[in-house]
């Protein structure tokens, strides 16, 4: 019987290739779970579910039966798994039935993240992990009758409330969050996407800089043609709830402001709801942007579409260090 104690990946691959059938078996292993696994990703499961389910248990009772030959563990090239119930392969028998595990959900709603535009860091930023405690309760915002920490409680309940109406198939208005920086608005954008993502709502979480940035790439000689200007345009503009984070961080040239209004127009044609954060009360965006038509009209259009909420404070991240 072969000694295979050391299970780095140089060894698991020289196995392999010397054994050729485990790698067959193992490759035919994973193509199957891949296409059962963009079934259930597309919510369209394998007609006649039973023969996937056969052959799924022929390739893993044949792969079982070559290991067994060469005395070898079923885990031989892991030394630990990050799901114990399905041993990471995302699917587990019941009743003589092959089901997603319960990782699945997780692996599921990371790759939608992703596909979104958030960030790993970002991915912890929730509903649940905004906290109150950074909003002084004793100190009131100059000019109005209500503290610090009662005003992010109504600009946390409108951010509830907006995912919910999307939610429920509803028109809700979108959001101006503004306010200085440091005050918890990225963090509330990505609560939102977050929300509305684990309720297969589409998102897209952008940040300005990375928006104005990707048009620049799209004019490169030798750019992917599929992330054109005209392609990035049309995806930001019909996707359900687009959230643009940092309105104002970036110095607004005339190119700039004429690209933010031919996106806002896009989604202000087209009904859809949009999440703005920004350090720039919207009254002053249109001096910002620079006094011409297509600021005035940016103003006018998120006006008409969007509540205001102004999020203040002191610095959370100096309070965090």
């Amino acid at each position: 019987m072969p000694d295979w104690k050391n299970n780095d990946e140089q060894v698991v691959n020289q196995l392999r290739q010397q054994h050729p059938e485990l790698q067959q078996v193992e490759a035919a292993l994973l193509k199957e779970l891949a296409t059962q696994l963009l079934a259930v990703y597309a919510h369209n499961p394998t007609p006649h579910s039973q023969e996937p389910a056969e052959r799924f248990t022929h390739l893993r009772q044949e792969r079982q039966h070559i290991l067994q030959k060469l005395g070898l563990s079923d885990n031989y090239a892991q030394t630990g798994y990050s799901c114990p119930l399905c041993r990471d392969m995302m699917f587990i028998e019941k009743g003589g039935e092959w089901l997603p595990c319960s990782c699945w959900e997780e692996v599921h709603q990371q790759r939608k993240q992703q596909q979104a535009g958030i960030s790993p860091k970002m991915q912890q930023q929730t509903f649940a992990t905004f906290s109150l405690d950074y909003y002084a309760p004793d100190k009131y915002i100059p000019g109005r009758n209500y503290s610090y920490q009662e005003q992010a409680s109504r600009v946390l309940a409108a951010c509830q409330e907006f995912v919910v109406k999307v939610t429920a198939r509803e028109k809700p208005r979108g959001l101006y969050i503004y306010g200085d920086t440091g005050r918890g608005k990225t963090h509330l954008a990505a609560a939102i996407s977050n929300a509305l993502l684990a309720q297969e709502v589409e998102v897209s979480y952008v940040a300005t800089s990375a928006f104005l940035s990707s048009l620049r790439s799209s004019y490169e000689e030798g750019s992917d043609p599929s992330q054109s200007e005209s392609h990035i345009m049309a995806e930001l503009g019909r996707v359900t709830v687009l959230v643009l984070d940092d309105l104002g961080v970036d110095q607004f040239t005339p190119w700039a402001v004429e690209k933010f209004y031919h996106l806002i127009n896009l989604r202000y044609m087209a009904g859809l709801p949009t999440v703005y954060t920004s350090n720039i009360p919207l009254a002053d965006l249109d001096s910002n942007m620079g006094v011409g038509g297509a600021s005035i009209r940016i103003v006018s259009r998120i006006a008409e579409t969007c509540d205001l909420y102004l999020l203040d404070g002191i610095d959370i991240r100096f309070w965090k260090k």
